[in-house]
């Protein structure tokens, strides 16, 4: 319910106004789609991914997606695209990873922080520095001296473990103090979630306005941060409480059924 309650809110909303990334066919979904295709296959699969997780742990399935990804991405011929270029039956995979890293920081940061912890969020913060720098220069290197790069992805694949343990480092470092940060800076990071939906019309309503160079780029991150708000609060906080709700309920009746 939670995700399918903005996906069917965008394609209706991308129907009625013509809008090619919130259009349909869904089986061949516009970019902004992908990730909440991935997301519904992804729940789909968690129960029978369950035993796993519970048996063997999240890092071996963790390691295991995390190869199968990378050598998708290695064999397949479009490996310079953009992730949503694979299409919907690819991309879920090569995305599994990311959201099995969730879970695993989710584990994970429940767990006691070491006695080095803030050590070790310094060596994973120059880490994932370097891990951003040097893959880049690589490909810029091997383009000019060999003609040949590899693209964005492979080098964000080998990217991908230095920054799970970086944001593992830094949420258990960090986890206190993150708790007393203002409400404000909260509640625009919550709202800052829809921006994967809406960046796309809010840059096109930057261009309605003609504004060019520097004004354009202010008043797109104006128009996002006010789309994205407003589309937080009125569909995905919405659909998230009545997803809470149905399942509180099922809880209760659940309950209810093992009493009697």
């Amino acid at each position: 319910i939670r995700v399918l309650v903005p996906l069917v809110v965008c394609a209706g909303v991308g129907r009625v106004l013509d809008l090619w990334y919130w259009a349909v066919p869904l089986h061949d979904s516009p970019p902004l789609f992908w990730s909440i295709f991935a997301e519904l296959i992804y729940c789909t699969l968690y129960p029978a991914l369950l035993p796993t997780l519970r048996n063997k742990g999240v890092g071996t399935l963790l390691a295991g997606s995390w190869m199968v990804a990378a050598g998708l991405i290695w064999l397949s011929p479009g490996r310079d695209e953009m992730l949503h270029g694979f299409g919907n039956s690819k991309t879920w995979i090569i995305g599994l990873p990311c959201w099995l890293t969730g879970v695993w920081l989710a584990q994970t940061i429940s767990r006691p922080a070491p006695s080095r912890s803030a050590n070790s969020a310094w060596f994973w913060r120059f880490a994932v520095l370097a891990a951003a720098v040097l893959p880049h220069k690589a490909d810029v290197n091997l383009a000019i001296y060999y003609g040949w790069s590899p693209g964005p992805l492979p080098f964000a694949m080998l990217v991908a473990p230095v920054c799970a343990f970086w944001l593992q480092s830094e949420m258990r470092t960090q986890g206190g103090a993150l708790a007393d940060l203002p409400s404000a800076i909260g509640s625009a990071g919550k709202a800052a979630y829809s921006i994967y939906l809406v960046h796309m019309p809010a840059l096109q309503i930057a261009a309605w306005t003609g504004a060019e160079g520097i004004r354009f780029i202010v008043v797109a991150l104006v128009a996002t941060a006010a789309v994205a708000t407003l589309f937080y609060h009125l569909v995905e906080l919405t659909s998230c409480r009545f997803a809470a709700k149905i399942a509180s309920s099922m809880s209760r009746r659940d309950r209810s059924v093992q009493a009697s």
